[in-house]
């Protein structure tokens, strides 16, 4: 597993990953889920300028979590 910065391209994959947890469970309070679209607009507020980071997990290629 690798853990790096998140990048704009993994924006589809954090949005399905909060998907799950807003329509399978309730350890999230939202009612409906999130568009890349909104998630894109979300992702802006983390760089490398910022004091703010968005970490991912990586395996075989994919984003299997954030933090």
């Amino acid at each position: 597993m690798e853990i790096r910065t998140g990048k704009h391209t993994d924006v589809s994959a954090i949005t399905d990953i909060f998907n799950y947890y807003i329509e399978n469970t309730n350890a999230r309070f939202e009612v409906d889920p999130f568009t890349v679209e909104n998630r894109q607009e979300w992702f802006s507020q983390f760089s490398s300028r910022t004091k703010h980071q968005l970490y991912v997990a990586i395996e075989n290629g994919l984003v299997c979590g954030k933090w």
